[in-house]
């Protein structure tokens, strides 16, 4: 039972790692998820709801809404620019997603990063741009990292399970 535990937690992993490479992408979905993926989309979306008990279109939304509230806690950004930066082409929509997911408007969160005095000088604010694409690039290493080690920590509890069943033979 265990093993099976990790296959879908690969499998989702997997899945995860797939979205948030096309992230950016507001028409990507099922079809391209399908197809990167390698698995048909009714395959897909009958896993997807065995396992997690949602469908494909709510599992790709609620990846990119979960990145969105990581972006939202640590990046100075407004609603509307993560929005796009998590592929929704329309902040309202977004705006009642993340509401309907975490119960809270996304201009509600709270910054985990200190929050620094913004100038009134408008021109201040330009370099912010490519400040901004640097940290997002620095999150989305940092996620991928973590879903390396996500895998490999599995790889080993598989193995130590293995090994435990042999044990008793």
């Amino acid at each position: 039972m265990t093993v099976l535990l990790t296959k879908d937690q690969q499998f989702i992993s997997q899945l995860t790692e797939i979205i948030l490479e096309n992230l950016r992408d507001e028409n990507f979905g099922v079809k391209e998820l399908s197809g990167l993926s390698g698995i048909s989309q009714s395959v897909l979306n009958h896993r997807l709801h065995t396992i997690i008990k949602k469908n494909t279109n709510e599992f790709v939304r609620e990846v990119r809404l979960h990145k969105a509230l990581e972006l939202l806690q640590n990046e100075e950004m407004t609603a509307a620019e993560v929005a796009y930066c998590v592929g929704f082409s329309s902040p309202t929509y977004f705006n009642k997603c993340f509401h309907e997911l975490f119960g809270y408007p996304p201009g509600k969160v709270e910054k985990k990063i200190s929050e620094s005095k913004e100038s009134d000088n408008f021109s201040s604010n330009i370099p912010r741009l490519s400040e901004k694409k640097s940290s997002i690039l620095s999150i989305n290493t940092k996620i991928n990292s973590i879903l390396i080690i996500t895998v490999i920590i599995l790889l080993i509890a598989i193995l130590i399970y293995l090994k435990i069943v042999n044990g008793k033979s």
